[in-house]
C-alpha cells in the first residue's frame, strides 16, 4: 500500500422534467420528494457504492425506498433520461455531461465538501443529512517487499504530481479530486471506510450475490 491518489463522490440526480416540476431548490427537494422513487443501482464497484449511499440516505432521511437492481449506472441513467424513473445515485465521473447539458439536475453530493467540478451542488451534510457521506477512491499499491527507497521515491513523485495545477485540472475533467495522503493516512481511511461499509451492509441486510 502506498497512498490514496484521488477520490470521487456520489451525486443524487433527478430527471430534469421532474425536477423542474417540483419548483423547489436542492436544499428541500430530496427529503420532500424521494418517497416517490427508488432507483438504486448495483453492478461495478462504483455502482455498489451507489447502493450503499442509497441505504445511508434511506436511514438518514427516514424514508422508505425499494432497491432496483440495475446492471450498472448506465441503464439507470438511461431510465432517468427517458423519464422512466425519477432519480438515482451515480458518480461524478459519469454524470457531468448530462448535468452540463441540463438533461438531469444534480441535487446533492456525498462528499464532506463540495466538488470543484460541481461547485454549485450542495453536500448532503449542508442539507442537514450528515450521515449520507461516502466517497470512492483510487489508490496506489506496492508488493509488501518493495524496497523502501523505491517506495519513497515514487511516493514523492506522486505527491508532487497530484499537487500540480496541471494534474488537478486533468483530474477535474473526469470528476475526480486529488488527495495527497500519506501511507498512514491511507491505512486509517481504509479501516474506517471498511467499518462504515460493514455497518451499512449489516443494517440493510444486504446479501452477497
Amino acid at each position: 500500500m502506498l497512498r490514496r491518489i484521488c477520490l470521487l463522490m456520489g451525486v443524487l440526480v433527478a430527471s430534469s422534467v421532474w425536477a423542474q416540476g417540483s419548483g423547489r431548490d436542492a436544499a428541500t427537494y430530496p427529503t420532500r420528494h424521494v418517497r416517490m422513487i427508488a432507483p438504486f443501482t448495483g453492478g461495478s464497484t462504483l455502482d455498489i457504492m451507489g447502493r450503499l449511499i442509497a441505504e445511508m440516505f434511506k436511514t438518514e432521511a427516514g424514508i422508505d425506498v425499494v432497491h432496483v437492481p440495475y446492471k450498472g449506472s448506465g441503464p439507470a441513467m438511461t431510465d432517468v433520461l427517458g423519464r422512466q424513473i425519477d432519480m438515482t445515485f451515480v458518480s461524478t465521473v459519469f454524470v457531468q455531461p448530462f448535468i452540463k447539458a441540463e438533461r438531469v439536475r444534480a441535487l446533492a453530493l456525498t462528499g464532506n465538501a463540495r466538488s470543484p467540478v460541481l461547485a454549485d451542488v450542495p453536500t448532503f451534510r449542508e442539507l442537514g443529512l450528515p450521515g449520507v457521506e461516502m466517497t470512492g477512491w483510487y489508490g496506489l499499491w506496492f508488493p509488501a517487499k518493495t524496497p523502501p527507497d523505491r517506495v519513497n521515491r515514487i511516493q514523492s513523485e506522486i505527491r508532487n504530481a497530484v499537487a500540480s495545477a496541471e494534474m488537478k485540472s486533468r483530474l477535474e475533467e473526469f470528476g475526480l479530486v486529488g488527495v495527497a495522503s500519506s501511507p498512514a493516512e491511507f491505512a486509517k481511511f481504509l479501516r474506517e471506510d471498511f467499518a462504515l461499509q460493514t455497518r451499512i451492509v449489516k443494517r440493510a441486510g444486504i446479501q452477497p450475490q
